[in-house]
């Protein structure tokens, strides 16, 4: 044979085995992609068996009939000593006894923040409110010039939140005096525009102050606020509105009331409504139609709080433009402080379930 002969046989047999290579390898790919196609499927399959786990099962819920409006409810036991949230004070943060003429935002235990100051212009926000008035209520004071000190700037932060007040029918709502643009969507409040969640972390707020200083004041302007969320949206009339009632009859606190359908219906804005409305029940636990209202509430987040979950991903923020909560955390320990507050077991195991998404999610960010 000669030596071309054997240089072209080398050559096939080399070429033989590349095409052998090439396909042995291929036929590997595609049963490693058809075996994730195949555990993607599974997966999600295990994601549906799972989320059916977490559907409720709502039974012996009654009709209540707040302010001449129907919603339903389910009488839950309320424990009015299961949570209370506690505010802890600035280390450098001095009791202002010599400055109490200086900007308000100066001498606070906690500053605005810097979009309040500098892009919406605006000297007051209630989550910086509620958290000042859990410092105010819990620092110490080592004699009465301090202790005096302290009820003054108390004062100065009651008088700033109603700067930032209306009176519509006897309730008083908190208002933003900017325009809003919710992020990631086309949806914009404008000016002056009210929140649930807004009302609910003030009514918290208050009701620290009042348990610190005893304040009358504190208690009329949480009755006023508590008002709001019996002023239930009717379409027609009011023109601020942080409550609507749905068309199966379960109690919403919106975040962000929109003039276009549907209501975003925020988890978050509506368990710190929930959370405020738990905190002036405290102030007021004689007031059977708070309860009625508190029930029915919790009751929401009962039947619908499966909607926001995503097995294996992080939790809505939202039902109407199904984005992605940024703070998941939260909602399992919201979910937490529902079963403490109520003692009913399927919000402990929505905090769980929540609590496994979330680490599942962290450790596939895809």
């Amino acid at each position: 044979m000669s030596k071309n002969h054997i240089k072209k046989n080398k050559i096939i047999v080399f070429t033989l085995f590349i095409f052998v290579i090439l396909n042995v390898q291929l036929f590997i790919c595609q049963k490693q992609l058809l075996f994730e196609q195949k555990l993607e499927k599974l997966s999600k399959h295990l994601e549906y068996i799972d989320s059916l786990s977490t559907i409720p099962s709502l039974d012996k819920l009654e009709w209540a009939t707040y302010n001449t409006f129907k919603f339903k409810l389910k009488r839950y036991r309320i424990d009015l000593n299961a949570f209370n949230e506690t505010g802890g004070v600035p280390r450098n943060w001095k009791i202002p006894v010599h400055n109490l003429n200086d900007s308000l935002e100066s001498i606070l235990p906690y500053n605005l923040p810097d979009n309040y100051i500098k892009k919406y212009k605006q000297l007051f926000s209630p989550w910086t409110f509620k958290v000042n008035a859990m410092a105010l209520a819990n620092v110490q004071t080592s004699n009465q010039a301090e202790y005096d000190a302290l009820v003054k700037l108390k004062d100065k932060l009651i008088d700033r939140l109603l700067e930032f007040t209306v009176l519509q029918s006897q309730a008083r709502y908190i208002i933003y005096k900017f325009d809003f643009p919710i992020s990631d969507t086309d949806s914009v409040l404008l000016k002056p525009w009210v929140s649930g969640f807004a009302q609910g972390v003030t009514l918290s707020g208050l009701y620290h102050l009042y348990q610190r200083f005893g304040d009358e004041r504190c208690l009329k302007i949480a009755d006023e606020i508590f008002a709001t969320f019996t002023q239930y949206r009717n379409k027609q009339n009011n023109k601020f509105w942080v409550t609507e009632i749905d068309e199966s009859g379960y109690i919403w606190i919106e975040e962000y009331p929109l003039n276009s359908e549907p209501q975003p219906k925020v988890l978050n804005g509506h368990i710190h409504g929930i959370l405020g409305v738990y905190d002036y029940y405290r102030m007021r636990p004689d007031n059977k139609d708070v309860l009625t209202f508190l029930q029915g509430a919790i009751t929401t987040v009962h039947r619908y709080v499966n909607q926001y979950r995503k097995p294996g991903h992080i939790n809505l923020y939202d039902l109407r433009f199904k984005k992605s909560d940024y703070g998941p955390q939260r909602t399992i320990l919201q979910q937490k402080y529902l079963f403490d507050i109520t003692g009913q077991p399927y919000f402990l195991k929505m905090s769980e379930s929540f609590k496994k998404d979330f680490a599942r999610a962290s450790n596939n960010p895809n």
